[in-house]
């Protein structure tokens, strides 16, 4: 392989840099968001144009997908990239992993105010820890009989633990039995096939069928109503499961994430009996439809299906969880691969906020749903289940054609599944109404009449053309007179006092107004903030309205302003009052007032010159302010908190808070948790001690905040901070330009193993000593981990490591050549340099495996466990040097791992699904170690250098760049916790210790080694 060119890494850093920077200076006030379906007036999207095409070149983008542009999305609403946007409502992606939408109140507000603390710019150990306290004692408060608790990174880590978990209880079985149509689980299953019911229409469990069915007994029921497709499925499961004793799980999602089928009460509750009868160990997958995101605030749709019956012994969770939830009756085994602590935190918050002012729309959704199947006669199978609904088409060219339309008919889709390939199917979020619920059937009533009538019965027909737009209608006849908005200067302050109590006087009931007092702090007060709409008549101009702020700790006896936690900061302007007369509304003067009152208060100084506010904050009456709280939510207000019983005790009131620049409290440079002594060693895909600068003055200017708060699907929903850290990731291996992104270096060793087009059930060969990721079947067969199972299912060869064996390395090469059915192999995985042994795959034996592949066919897979990264000093990656290119090339850096493949390979940007701020991170990360590289690599020198007593003691050593090991045999134990007890942390691997610095670390970290290492050698080597 080839090093990547430097002036090429020179030209995208230039270029990055200047798009992060004009990123991060643009706000909401400047580009507000829109409150309905909108499509460009010329129909074109120039901006999200560019940027698909810049995906194109990393990944096969989503057919229907556009960039996103995360300043302009709000609520159930998506823009796309374009100064002219197209605007959609996202039923698809968007609402699995957010149910509360773009800008979810909770994760908006706390960014604004720091709340992710050094989670923003940095992996902090700690706040992790602290954050799946947190979280795990959330899940055991709504579901206490489930007392273990695990997060990982990932929907499908996830998965695989609960998988393990169970197989640990029947070692001895090789499958899972799970069913048609459900999850794809990467290990052998046996599909059954279960019955779809429909929520309100399933049969209700009689009595005593569950008990029934943990006697075996059905069949007394198999005449009831409705129940004998139901008893049939599960007597046939039953009665596998007892046949023989191979099945350590049952998998079994309530609400199917592929195919949007609901099982039903009585298949789940009689399927939990089966299980329990059997003994066999029951999964309940809920990550298509948990937290919310399959019905309004339930944590859990099969919960009350089995209400009184013994719990399932495994949960997961993903999507709207952020992470990987794993919840058990049993302890868990221990996983390495642990989930990012900003990605755990926005999963708490949507947690506590789940179902909260949540609208309930599943009655309205069955009524249009039927409505529909009724009106078009290629529609069939319709089904909905809480917040989703579904239904089939013809063909799968009925659905490529609908999808191909969803984005200018304004309704997107969730993404087609190899599952189900002609369903159709969608998301609602918390915060739908009746009118997105309109907007979304009035947009599938034109795409199903059109593809009635063009398309023939096989879904050929011409190609859509988008009708333009309609023209805009006025809310309101125009008004001749001119109008103005302005800043009240100093000299008219007092007069125009009271010319807006008399304004307020004309508009409000008693209950609102303000009094004198209260409006004269706006024009009173030095940080005060006054504007006002004026109209000209006669020659006159004449107050219309205003908009009025003052300093939020200058606000007494307001409910709401009394307990903002902003109050002690003096970091906030209340708006006191925006009004307007009645005969101006609906003419944009509110809007034009606010605009200014939100620039104004941006551009007040403290003496020093620093900014004097970050937020504007009030509140406004439920009910009564509509078009305001409209005109807040475009601007970027989020509700703190709603109050009761105001306005004389009649009402409600929100209060909202509009955040100004980036959040208040700005991360250390180093994480807060970590004493000055630790010099943690461990982790070689961790590359920096602390925040690179970069990142850092991202982080101050606000320009984190949409990878912060957002964990959406990367591929499915691109926006520019992703895309340019995958561009950045692409440069990095020019040989192989598709690049996947993954939670962990195991999924990513499965995607690559996947993109291979290789039988499933085929073999996997690998190096004795190696490791390919904490979790996944490839890493399961392949390498020792803590989660490992004593005979794992994935078939598996291991060869001598060439550097131990060259000769015997070649002969099991030779062996494997010389075996038929070569196809039965699915690849070769190996590490150039192995992250548990420090031995490196020496030059000699790649000639050997280029002939071996050359003779079988079969593919080579290189992973990076340990080496990339800049670390191995042989450029971004140890395989740059290496004299044999890959197949497939894997790696990791921080939290989030990338597979590399040639310019024709099957990487689709939907498979995406590593948590955006991790990217980003890494990103910066990546570009800061690099400029540490091309500066000598000064930690690679130190180490070695600080490794010098080992050395002389006789040691063995092995590694490279600033990666290395000591060989110290029984020694290793003692002599790491001599380490650890003066703050100094390597892994340990048997007789083996991994030494993997920051590649920023300064030089007394590496003094300190090298003392602590001299007294180890005196003590334990000598």
């Amino acid at each position: 392989m080839t090093r990547p060119p430097e002036e090429e890494l020179d030209r995208l850093d230039e270029t990055h840099l200047d798009e992060e920077a004009e990123e991060a200076s643009r706000r909401v006030r400047h580009a507000p968001r829109f409150q309905r379906v909108r499509r460009p007036e010329t129909g074109a999207q120039p901006g999200s144009a560019a940027w698909q095409a810049r995906l194109a070149a990393l990944a096969t983008p989503a057919s229907e997908g556009f960039a996103v542009d995360l300043v302009r999305s709000g609520g159930p609403r998506v823009a796309s990239l374009d100064g002219d946007p197209l605007v959609a409502l996202d039923a698809g992606e968007g609402v699995l992993r957010s149910p509360r939408g773009y800008q979810p109140g909770p994760a908006v507000r706390a960014h604004a105010e720091g709340g992710f603390g050094a989670a923003l710019t940095g992996d902090d150990g700690v706040r992790a820890r602290a954050e799946e306290a947190a979280f795990a004692a959330w899940l055991r408060a709504r579901s206490p009989e489930h007392p273990h608790v695990a997060f990982l990174p990932s929907v499908a880590t996830a998965r695989d633990l609960a998988l393990t978990a169970a197989q640990r209880l029947r070692p001895e079985a090789p499958l899972a039995l799970a069913l048609e149509g459900g999850a794809e689980l990467g290990v052998p299953v046996e599909r059954h096939g279960a019955p779809a019911s429909i929520p309100g229409e399933a049969p209700v469990a009689p009595a005593g069928w569950a008990e029934a069915a943990g006697r075996g007994e059905l069949g007394a029921f198999a005449d009831a109503p409705g129940l004998g497709e139901t008893v049939r499925a599960l007597e046939a499961i039953d009665a596998r499961l007892g046949a023989r004793p191979d099945v350590y799980a049952v998998h079994v999602e309530p609400l199917q994430e592929a195919t949007e089928r609901w099982l039903g009460p009585a298949f789940l509750a009689g399927l939990r009996a089966v299980a329990a009868r059997r003994r066999v160990a029951l999964i309940v997958d809920e990550v298509g439809g948990g937290f919310g995101a399959g019905a309004v605030g339930q944590l859990a749709l099969h919960a009350e299906a089995m209400v009184g019956l013994a719990p399932p012994e495994l949960v997961v969770f993903g999507g709207a969880a952020q992470v990987g939830v794993v919840v058990g009756v049993d302890p868990l085994p221990p996983a390495r691969d642990r989930a990012h602590p900003a990605a755990l935190f926005r999963g708490r918050l949507a947690a506590e906020a789940l179902g909260r002012h949540a609208s309930d729309l599943e009655g309205a959704v069955r009524e249009r749903l039927e409505r529909l199947a009724g009106r078009f006669a290629i529609v069939s199978g319709v089904r909905a289940a809480g917040r989703a609904f579904a239904f089939e088409l013809p063909t799968e060219a009925h659905v490529a054609a609908l999808r191909a339309q969803a984005p200018a008919r304004g309704a997107l889709p969730l993404a087609g599944s190899e599952a189900a390939p002609r369903t159709v199917r969608y998301r609602l979020g918390e915060r739908w109404g009746e009118r997105e619920l309109d907007a979304l059937f009035d947009a599938l009533r034109a795409t199903l009449k059109y593809l009635e009538a063009r398309l023939d019965a096989a879904g050929a027909g011409p190609p859509w053309e988008p009708e333009p737009p309609p023209p805009k209608a006025a809310r309101r006849p125009p008004i001749d007179a001119p109008t103005r908005v302005r800043a009240v200067p100093p000299g008219e302050a007092e007069a125009m006092l009271d010319a807006v109590v008399g304004l307020e006087a004309r508009v409000y009931e008693p209950a609102r107004r303000d009094s004198k007092e209260k409006l004269g702090l706006a024009f009173r007060d030095p940080a005060g903030v006054a504007v006002v709409a004026e109209a000209e008549r006669d020659g006159a101009w004449e107050l219309v309205g205003c908009a009025l702020g003052a300093p939020l700790e200058r606000i007494e006896g307001v409910p709401g302003a009394d307990v903002d936690r902003m109050r002690p900061l003096r970091n906030s302007l209340y708006a006191l009052s925006t009004t307007l007369d009645p005969t101006w509304r609906g003419h944009g003067l509110g809007r034009r007032m606010k605009e200014a009152l939100v620039d104004a208060a941006a551009a007040v100084r403290r003496p020093d010159g620093s900014p004097r506010y970050h937020y504007v904050c009030g509140r406004m009456r439920v009910g009564a302010t509509g078009a305001m709280m409209a005109i807040n939510a475009q601007l970027g207000a989020t509700e703190v908190y709603r109050l009761e019983r105001q306005y004389e005790g009649d009402a409600q009131a929100t209060y909202y808070r509009m955040p100004l620049r980036g959040p208040v409290v700005v991360p250390a440079r180093r994480e807060a948790h970590a004493p000055a002594s630790a010099f943690r060693l461990g982790r070689p895909e961790r590359l920096l001690d602390g925040a690179p600068r970069t990142l850092r003055q991202l982080a101050r200017r606000g320009g984190l905040e949409g990878p912060a708060v957002h964990g959406l699907p990367l591929g499915l929903r691109p926006t520019p901070p992703i895309l340019r850290a995958l561009e950045h990731v692409r440069a990095l291996v020019p040989a192989h330009p598709r690049v996947h992104v993954a939670a962990c270096l195991g999924d990513a060793v499965e995607a690559a193993r996947r993109s291979l087009g290789r039988p499933a059930a085929a073999a996997v060969v690998g190096l004795e000593g190696g490791w390919l990721g904490e979790l996944g079947p490839t890493a399961r067969a392949l390498g020792p981990t803590r989660t490992a199972i004593p005979r794992p299912p994935t078939p598996a060869s291991l060869l001598p490591h060439p550097a131990a064996d060259l000769e015997g390395a070649r002969e099991a090469l030779e062996a494997l050549a010389d075996q038929p059915g070569g196809p039965a192999l699915a690849a070769l995985f190996l590490e150039p340099l192995q992250r548990r042994t420090g031995r490196r795959v020496p030059d000699p034996f790649w000639a050997a495996l280029e002939d071996w592949r050359a003779a079988t066919g079969v593919p080579v897979v290189l992973v990076e466990s340990a080496s990339a990264g800049w670390r191995s000093g042989a450029g971004p990656l140890l395989a740059s040097e290496l004299p044999f290119t890959p197949d497939r090339l894997v790696w990791a850096a921080g939290r989030v791992a990338f597979a590399h493949a040639p310019e024709d390979a099957p990487f689709p940007a939907a498979g995406w699904d590593a948590d955006p701020l991790a990217l980003v991170q890494a990103h910066h990360a990546l570009r800061a170690a690099r400029d540490l590289a091309l500066d000598g690599l000064v930690a690679a020198a130190r180490l070695e250098d600080a490794l010098a007593p080992l050395r002389g003691a006789g040691a063995e050593e092995r590694g490279t760049g600033a990666l290395r090991f000591a060989v110290l045999g029984d020694a290793a134990g003692p002599v790491a916790a001599l380490l650890e007890a003066r703050g100094i942390h390597p892994a340990r691997v048997g007789g083996v210790l991994r030494f993997a610095p920051p590649l920023d670390a300064p030089p007394e970290r590496f003094d300190a080694l090298q003392t602590a290492l001299e007294r180890a050698a005196r003590e334990h080597l000598s």
